[in-house]
């Protein structure tokens, strides 16, 4: 028998023990106990140093990651303002302004992967075919890939249900798929998908690198990806999913860290197999469902939405965000009241409860934030609706706060914005 455990020494301080008792079977002492005990305090203390040396070398090479990425869109976007300043043809300004949208969507999708390795973001639980949804991914998947790569899906015997996000499963699928990809490309070959339903038993994952949240026994969705690429040394298989970790050239990012993240959030895990020389095997597996959970998506609505009336409540504590949706809402007729913390929103709607149609409230702010303040607001206005909105997650609310509120994530487009203040409104 083995045992490990602290002990306290005479002067306060402790000393990690690792003890193997063993029973005398011969001799004078037959049936006793010897004991063996080994002072691990060292080596522990070794192991805790590496430990945390390698988490800042992890967090040190994340940043470096994110700083590169970040750096690069904010350089496209103030090259893009600069030229927009200086042009005299309409058109050239058109074409700055839309570069930079899309230098901003970058932006975005960054912090969405960064949300997403955190095992945060915004998800909306939808029950989804992963058959359907790798079949659909096909056309966009094989024009990113190098023309050396090819990408071949089997056909499953049937739907493959689960529940969850339908737009971060695309991206723990893309993500995959297109990391085998990037491995193949040296030589050239094929990717292989397959989807379909596993059923899992107790030995599931033993002795093999699997990451995530083991599946229950029984049956399970499956994504399989295979490649005949360079394959992943035994060494390195353990820190695949670290941010910005890679051993191609090419790969640079929170591509498969977002994976884990995703994952984590719909209780799935990866099972990764890999030979040097020979390529790699992942399989992304997920709880099956037979019940299907749907939602309903916001309204088709004009290009130009109709003038409105009514008054607007934003509440933001950041200058330039009040400022856009003050222009986009007075844009569509709404007169606008600001303010920038969750009192000062209080103060406004004590004096102006009368007039006010709806708020727009940030969630993350100094003093009062967004959910005590929404608490707040309905215990003066019950019925009032209330358009919630934050970079990350949009956190769970109890049933008498959640009436006549919806949800809005940063980044946004002005857009995106109206649209959702006014099926909020429609809906109330």
């Amino acid at each position: 028998m083995q045992v490990v455990a602290p002990l306290r020494k005479a002067d306060g301080g402790t000393v990690w023990v690792e003890g193997m008792f063993v029973r005398i079977a011969r001799g004078p002492d037959t049936g006793r106990l010897q004991a063996i005990l080994r002072d691990t305090t060292e080596r522990r203390l070794l192991d805790a140093r590496m430990q945390e040396a390698q988490k800042r070398e992890s967090l040190g090479q994340m940043a470096a990651g994110i700083a590169h990425d970040l750096n690069n869109i904010l350089t496209a976007i103030m090259g893009w303002a600069s030229l927009a300043e200086s042009a005299r043809d309409p058109s050239r300004v058109t074409e700055a302004l839309s570069s930079i949208r899309v230098a901003a969507e970058r932006a975005g999708e960054l912090s969405s992967s960064m949300l997403a390795f955190a095992g945060e973001g915004n998800a909306q639980r939808i029950s989804t075919d992963l058959a359907d949804l790798v079949s659909e991914m096909k056309p966009l998947l094989t024009s990113a890939f190098p023309k050396n790569v090819g990408l071949v899906v089997g056909a499953p015997a049937g739907p493959v249900m689960v529940v969850g996000d339908e737009v971060q499963l695309r991206q723990v699928v893309m993500n995959v798929i297109t990391n085998a990809a990037d491995a193949t490309g040296a030589q050239g070959g094929d990717v292989l998908v397959e989807t379909g339903i596993e059923e899992i038993g107790a030995a599931f994952g033993e002795g093999e690198h699997l990451f995530g949240t083991p599946p229950s026994i029984g049956p399970a969705a499956v994504v399989r990806v295979r490649d005949h690429g360079c394959g992943i040394a035994p060494e390195r298989i353990q820190h695949i999913f670290d941010p910005f970790h890679t051993s191609k050239a090419k790969g640079r990012g929170l591509g498969l860290a977002a994976v884990l993240g995703i994952l984590a959030r719909h209780e799935g895990c990866v099972r990764v197999r890999s030979e040097v020389g020979v390529g790699t095997q992942m399989e992304v597996v997920l709880p099956l469902t037979g019940t299907v959970v749907t939602t309903t998506g916001p309204q088709a609505r004009p290009e130009t939405p109709a003038d409105r009336e009514g008054t607007i409540l934003i509440v933001d504590d950041e200058p330039m965000l009040r400022e856009v949706m003050r222009r986009a809402f007075s844009g569509v007729g709404f007169e606008v009241l600001q303010a920038a913390s969750g009192e000062e929103a209080l103060e406004v709607l004590d004096q102006h409860s009368d007039r006010v149609t709806a708020v727009v409230l940030d969630r993350s702010m100094p003093g009062m934030g967004g959910e005590r303040a929404l608490v707040e607001i309905r215990a003066r206005l019950p019925e009032l609706p209330v358009l919630r909105i934050s970079g990350d997650a949009a956190g769970d609310l109890a049933a008498e706060h959640a009436h006549n509120t919806t949800f809005l994530g940063k980044p946004y487009g002005v857009r995106q914005l109206v649209d959702a203040l006014l099926g909020l409104l429609d809906r109330c």
